[in-house]
C-alpha cells in the first residue's frame, strides 16, 4: 500500500499559542509508522508532501488508519484527528479505486506512471475479466468489443516502436477513461485526484477536527 499524504488544513488549536505541531501516524493492521521527528512547528495548514509505504493482507489489514497528532515538549502528545480508510472496499471495487487512473501516460519525468500495471495490462484485465474482446491495436486505433477508440490527429503511428508503444499506451488509457461506454461490464473508474477527507478524535465525536 503506498499512501501520498500532502497536507492538512484548518486543524483543530492544541496549543496555548492557538497553534499546533502536527505530524503523522499510519497504522494498518498490527503495523505502526510514525514521521514524529518531521513535526510542523506552529501551524494549522502544515504541508506534509509525504510518502508512506506498507505492506498490507486481507482481511486483516483491511482498515488504513491516518492520525495526525500534536508534537509536545513536555508531556505525552495528543491527537488531533484521524480517518479510517477502508481498503478491501476499494481493492474489491468494480470502479477500480486501488490505483486512479491518470490522465496521460508519461514513461518518465516527475509525473511517471505510478500504478504497477500499465494501461494496455490493465485494459486487458478489464477485457478478460468482462468477458469482452479485446483490445486489438491496428494502427492508431484500438476496438474493444464493438467501439473503436482513436488517438488525436497530431499523435499518429510512426517508425520507431518505443514511441508506437506509448501511443498504444495512450490508446489504452483513453479506453480507460470511457470504460463505462461499455456494453454490459463497464462502469466509471476512479480518475486521479487529490482526496479530501475530514478529521475526528474519539472524545470529542461528530465535530470536525480539520482536514
Amino acid at each position: 500500500v503506498r499512501v501520498y499524504i500532502v497536507k492538512a488544513n484548518d486543524l483543530h488549536p492544541m496549543d496555548i499559542n492557538g497553534k499546533a505541531d502536527p505530524y503523522l501516524v499510519l497504522q494498518l493492521g498490527s503495523k505502526r509508522t510514525s514521521d514524529k521527528e518531521n513535526y510542523v512547528s506552529k501551524q494549522l495548514n502544515p504541508v506534509f508532501g509525504k510518502c508512506f509505504e506498507m505492506e498490507a493482507s486481507f482481511p486483516q489489514d483491511s482498515v488504513l488508519t491516518v492520525q495526525v497528532i500534536d508534537w509536545d515538549l513536555l508531556g505525552g502528545d495528543d491527537m488531533i484527528g484521524e480517518t479510517k480508510i477502508d481498503l478491501e472496499n476499494r481493492f474489491y471495487s468494480r470502479h477500480r479505486a486501488t490505483c486512479p487512473i491518470a490522465t496521460k501516460f508519461d514513461p518518465c519525468g516527475y509525473n511517471e506512471w505510478r500504478d504497477p500495471m500499465k494501461p494496455t495490462q490493465i485494459l486487458t484485465k478489464l477485457c478478460k475479466e468482462g468477458k469482452v474482446d479485446g483490445p486489438h491495436f491496428v494502427k492508431n486505433k484500438v476496438t474493444v468489443g464493438d467501439k473503436v477508440f482513436a488517438i488525436n490527429s497530431e499523435q499518429s503511428v510512426t517508425d520507431s516502436p518505443t514511441a508506437n508503444k506509448i501511443l498504444e499506451e495512450q490508446l489504452a488509457l483513453g479506453v480507460l477513461h470511457h470504460w463505462e461506454e461499455i456494453a454490459r461490464v463497464g462502469s466509471h473508474l476512479v480518475p486521479e485526484h487529490v482526496e479530501t477527507r475530514a478529521l475526528y478524535n474519539p472524545d470529542k465525536p461528530g465535530i470536525e477536527q480539520g482536514k
